[in-house]
């Protein structure tokens, strides 16, 4: 598992902090996984599990690091920052694979759907927020 990418970490997504851009590329790698599972019928559900909580494990981490920069910092966009953080942070757990697993195939799909989104908005959050 892990050939196929939905996104692809470039310098220019950079923001300056080499700790931030570490974890940015992890959650970009994690995500890819989560993406390839997805892609993979064959892929268990208990693998695609492990590998959605692993991603919202290490964003709940990230964002607490990067929150904490930001204070650091007097970034002055922090509290939108704050919220898209916990947006996010809502959404995942909305469509997290144990929530929908017992559900119709249909349900699933939409929750796969709704995944795909909150993805597609974390990857333009790497491209176009800058915290330094």
């Amino acid at each position: 598992m892990g050939t196929l990418k939905y996104v692809v970490w470039q310098s220019k997504y950079s923001v300056g902090n080499d700790v931030l851009d570490a974890h940015h590329q992890r959650l970009s790698d994690t995500i890819n996984l989560l993406y390839a599972a997805i892609q993979q019928k064959t892929v268990s559900h208990d693998q695609i599990q492990k590998t959605f909580s692993t991603l919202a494990q290490y964003a709940r981490i990230h964002f607490r690091c990067e929150e904490a920069v930001m204070r650091a910092c007097d970034y002055p966009d922090l509290p939108s920052h704050l919220k898209t953080h916990r947006s996010y942070e809502q959404r995942v757990k909305e469509y997290h694979p144990d929530r929908v697993v017992t559900l119709g195939p249909k349900i699933r799909e939409v929750a796969e759907q709704e995944m795909k989104k909150i993805n597609e908005a974390f990857d333009f959050l790497l491209k176009n927020c800058r915290t330094a």
